[in-house]
């Protein structure tokens, strides 16, 4: 299953941003090229799709990102046992972008 968003606009420029998971479900690739406009603090995966847990993985913010995700990476903030995957990634819940204020 592929998501592209291309050239969405967004208060840090236009986002260019393609998710490809992996036919068994157990890992997605994650490209997205360097937002051009006013750099924001984070970047934050939400992980929960491909995990079926609440979980996050924090990328950089200052160049592109060419990065598989797999269930058991290190989410932000969580030293919990690994989740067990999933093959269903909503749309919805694949990232946000923030900024402090």
């Amino acid at each position: 299953m592929v998501t592209r968003l291309n050239g969405v606009l967004t208060p840090f420029g236009p986002l260019h941003l393609e998710l490809r998971v992996a036919a068994d479900g157990k890992s997605a690739r994650l490209m997205m090229s360097k937002l051009k406009g006013h750099r924001p603090d984070k970047i934050v995966v939400h992980m929960s799709g491909l995990t079926g847990r609440e979980q996050t993985v924090d990328l950089p913010t200052d160049h592109d990102i060419d990065q598989t995700l797999r269930p058991w990476m290190r989410p932000s903030g969580d030293k919990g046992e690994p989740p067990r995957p999933c093959r269903h990634v909503p749309s919805t819940s694949i990232m946000s972008v923030l900024e402090h204020r």
